[in-house]
């Protein structure tokens, strides 16, 4: 072990060890270079040199909010160790977190393994097997922000293919799957580990390890230790924790989207139908009512002498009267009609085309006109990008609206604040900066840190109200099909996305991503908000007309992804969903009305 005060690289100033292993221990350490800021040192021992450099190189690239950035690398040439120094992450990791607190209820820990898995799926997109996913290597910072750390046993997979056999890093008892004992890892075996790590999170025990579960040692039923997960979220977690690699997820992508969907529920069975009554002796006792009626009024008008029978009176004859005398009305002269004043015509007023543009108080934020008629919603099979809750691809008949031009900004969601109809979001901060909400150099950026009730009431107070999926999906990408709200290619140039910025950006910086009727950053930026609940099936029975989403559910869609997401993420027909009451740094929203 390095002692405190060992300096590396005549740069790094080891302050003390907070961790490690059999493979090699982590420090932090200053950085003499950047005012003595505090890093992480993970050292390596053992391996490969060469393939030490190749795979510090692609980890020196990656990007994403979740994950710390790899911002050195190195080999000492006496000891051949290898170290990697990375961001140091404040705050307390999931041991430390249970081992304070006790259970965790699901709700929370789901809100942090959300953020963990997209930082999963991100590596793997970058052909990156993590391979030591455990509590230890999850820190939760104070903001909220789930952060997975420590590359030091990573590996790259070649292209359709796992790691190698042999490959060094054993990971960690208890959270390394069978396959790791003998080197050959692909990414099933980064869904083990987070399986394995959630179960730790929810239950307060770490799971019996592979080899001991091979032999016998079984997993215990995590509901019955925290009575707040629910059957769904435990079938999840063993399944990802299956010891045959084959019967795992596939994908991180497959575990993500069984984990936040609730299952499946058979429809209620229907009552048998009711055979409907024989008419006939209605209609035969109708007939028998009305005519003992009619006799009986015959009767009494004869009785009353109002009818006579021919057979019993002769008609008596009535004399002829002289015609009467007509005596003429005197000759009336016509009204004189007084002509009104002519006014000039009133001209009607234009009906709103296709993207023109208007204001209307009290946020008097521009909004953009959407005509009414069909668009095409969802994705079609030959997209390779598609989720399945994209499908099928369906026609849907939308009546006219208005929507944001923009995203609501810090500045425009104050007023509302001010006004007293709406609750400060839950953070003043952004990803990368201390002072957001509240610092007037960011009026214009889209507001963060809301839920899906702030989201309403903003709307609700500004007089309108939040699009729903399917006004928000035609208002990006209007009636053509296309991918993007430019076309079918994705180009960066137009959208902030892929970590380009690395956080939010001034609603309307890329005029050139405007979609066909005008509205901006649709694409990239933040998740935006919209009114529907999250259903994976919905398509398949959604309305053609003015479809308003499932009536109930335990997630709230958003559309159009955020700063830190690929291409595949920020495509118009992509969904995405979060719990109502999450507030997270990269999701805001725009309003939408009805003419």
């Amino acid at each position: 072990m390095l002692n405190p005060g060992t300096i590396l690289q005549n740069r790094y100033q080891i302050i003390q060890r907070i961790g490690g292993g059999g493979m090699g221990d982590v420090y932090l350490a200053a950085d003499s270079r950047l005012g003595n800021n505090r890093v992480v040192v993970k050292e390596n021992r053992g391996g490969d040199p060469q393939l030490f450099q190749v795979e510090a190189t692609i980890l020196a690239v990656l990007q994403h909010p979740n994950l710390p950035r790899v911002i050195d690398h190195f080999v000492e040439v006496a000891t051949g160790a290898q170290y990697l120094v990375m961001d140091y992450i404040a705050g307390q990791n999931l041991e430390q977190i249970v081992q304070v607190r006790g259970l965790l209820p699901e709700g929370e820990v789901l809100a942090w393994f959300r953020q963990i898995l997209d930082a999963v799926k991100y590596l793997h997109a970058n052909r990156i097997i993590h391979r030591d996913i455990k509590p230890q290597n999850i820190i939760v910072m104070p903001s909220g922000r789930a952060v997975l750390v420590d590359f030091g046993i990573a590996k790259v997979m070649q292209p359709g293919q796992g790691t190698a056999a042999g490959a060094r890093g054993l990971g960690s008892p208890g959270y390394a799957p069978p396959e790791q004992y003998s080197g050959g890892t692909d990414e099933r075996s980064d869904v083990y580990a987070l399986g394995a790590t959630m179960y730790f999170a929810l239950t307060g025990m770490e799971p019996p390890s592979a080899p001991e579960r091979a032999y016998g040692n079984p997993l215990i039923s995590i509901c019955q230790r925290n009575a707040s997960v629910t059957p769904h979220t435990e079938q999840v977690i063993f399944r990802a924790m299956t010891l045959a690699g084959a019967q795992r997820y596939p994908s991180i992508a497959a575990m993500e989207q069984a984990l936040w969907l609730p299952p499946t529920m058979p429809a209620p069975p229907q009552p048998p139908p009711v055979p409907p009554p024989n008419p006939l002796p209605i209609i035969l006792g109708t007939l028998a009512v009305v005519l003992l009626l009619g006799a009986l009024v015959m009767g009494m008008l004869i009785a009353s002498g109002a009818i006579q029978l021919a057979f019993l009176n002769t008609p008596t004859p009535v004399p002829t009267a002289a015609p009467p005398t007509i005596t003429p009305m005197p000759t009336v002269a016509p009204p004189t009609i007084t002509p009104m004043p002519t006014k000039a015509p009133v001209a009607p007023t234009a009906a709103p085309r296709a993207g023109d543009t208007r204001a209307f108080a009290p946020d008097n934020a521009p909004m953009v006109f959407v005509p009414a008629g069909d668009f095409t919603m969802g994705s079609s099979d030959a997209d390779k990008d598609a989720a399945s809750d994209e499908k099928p691809q369906h026609t849907v008949y939308l009546d006219a609206f208005w929507i944001d031009k923009y995203e609501v900004t810090n500045a425009q969601y104050k007023k509302c604040v001010d006004a007293g109809k709406c609750s400060k979001p839950s953070s003043s901060s952004s990803y990368t900066r201390s002072s957001y909400y509240d610092n007037s150099q960011f009026d214009n950026y889209p507001v963060i840190y809301v839920t899906w009730s702030n989201a309403i009431m903003f709307c609700e107070w500004a007089g309108k109200r939040l699009p729903t999926e399917a006004e928000w999906e035609k208002a990006a990408r209007g009636t053509d099909g296309r991918i993007y709200p430019w076309g079918d290619r994705f180009d960066i140039s137009k959208v902030n996305a892929e970590m380009k910025v690395g956080d939010t950006t001034a609603v309307g910086a890329y005029p050139s991503d405007a979609s066909p009727y005008g509205a901006l950053d649709m694409a990239g930026n933040v998740w935006e908000w919209v009114a529907d609940w999250y259903s994976a099936n919905y398509y398949a029975s959604s309305p053609r007309n003015n479809p308003m989403g499932p009536s109930s559910g335990q997630y709230r869609v958003v559309r159009g992804g955020a700063w830190h997401h690929y291409g595949d993420d920020v495509r118009a027909a992509n969904r995405y969903w979060f719990t109502p009451s999450d507030t997270v740094s990269d999701v805001g929203f725009r309003c939408a009305r009805s003419p």
